[in-house]
């Protein structure tokens, strides 16, 4: 009987082949096809756009409630940007998960708001299901399809026609053009209706504390205020730790935080862009001393220097 031990020889691996030479030319070609159909999509909103877009801008100006976005898919991707990009520049937004409307999240839409529906066919089966309790509910719901005929179009309230001609995709089925177009008519109302709220740099400022938009139009109001443009790199770098404690703390505050909590300001470094990271490390190490332990209400206040203050 032969030893199930005894070694065998091992086949040999073939050799992977190295992958051919790229066709530089073939790629931009494609590349340029692409890009070239995707921006024909978007002009071709210019004849689209009707009466119906004039309306749906007028009927979010008045709602008193929010407006919702929804879709499925892709769609779903470009319904919950348009809500970003809404919520940001003064058009209270959110998204809502079309599926799980169906299982209960349809209890976050009110008769005041207005839906926003995405969905290049219009027959998405999740939108197709809820639509007629939205409807019921007395929201208004507006659709962007890319088919006036679709069911979703014709049970809405009123529909933005988002059609192109034909996918970026060499097999015409990836959502490409499509999305696109549907992005940049979402894109475009929600800027409609900044402008006739009158939406300024100043609101911008409020609903984005953070980040380099946060600090290029951050406006002075008191505790907290940003630094002028005379401070030097040092202070600002002071500031910006600051005012990431200080959301950092308020983070903390919202949950059961141990006695002798602390936070650690070189930890929220790594929060800050490179630049301002390398400006901070060389101008913290003298305040090291004023990194005490934070109390459980207490935040970062940053005057000329770095110091606590309880509250």
């Amino acid at each position: 009987m032969e030893n199930s031990n005894t070694s065998r020889p091992k086949a040999k691996s073939t050799p992977t082949a190295l992958p051919r030479p790229t066709d530089s030319a073939r790629v931009f070609q494609r590349a340029r096809e692409v890009i070239r159909i995707e921006a024909d999509a978007v002009l071709g909103l210019l004849d689209q756009l009707d009466d119906q877009f004039v309306q749906a801008a007028e009927q979010i100006l008045k709602s008193k409630g929010r407006v919702v976005v929804s879709g499925m898919g892709k769609s779903g991707h470009v319904a919950r940007k348009v809500a970003a990009t809404m919520a940001s520049t003064g058009t209270p937004a959110l998204f809502v998960h079309p599926a799980e409307a169906r299982h209960g999240d349809l209890g976050m839409i009110q008769a005041e708001d207005v839906v926003l529906a995405f969905s290049n066919s219009g027959e998405t089966e999740e939108l197709s299901v809820i639509a007629p309790h939205i409807k019921r509910l007395g929201a208004t719901l507006i659709a962007i399809t890319g088919n006036p005929e679709s069911s979703l179009a014709k049970i809405a309230d009123l529909h933005l026609n988002a059609s192109v001609k034909t996918e970026a995709c060499p097999l015409n089925l990836a959502p490409t053009a499509s999305t696109t177009a549907a992005l940049a008519l979402g894109d475009a109302l929600a800027l409609v209706l900044l402008d006739l709220k009158g939406f300024s740099a100043e609101d911008f400022a409020r609903s984005h504390p953070g980040g380099s938009l946060g600090r290029r139009y951050r406006q002075p109001d008191g505790e907290g205020a940003a630094l002028t443009s005379g401070a030097d790199d040092g202070d600002r770098a002071a500031h910006e730790l600051g005012q990431l404690a200080a959301n950092r703390q308020a983070e903390t505050d919202a949950t059961i935080a141990p006695p002798g909590f602390r936070i650690d300001l070189h930890e929220i470094l790594e929060d800050l862009p490179l630049h301002d990271r390398i400006d901070s490390d060389a101008g913290i190490a003298n305040r090291q001393g004023q990194l005490e332990a934070f109390p459980r209400r207490g935040a970062l206040q940053v005057g000329p220097e770095l110091h606590l203050a309880r509250f």
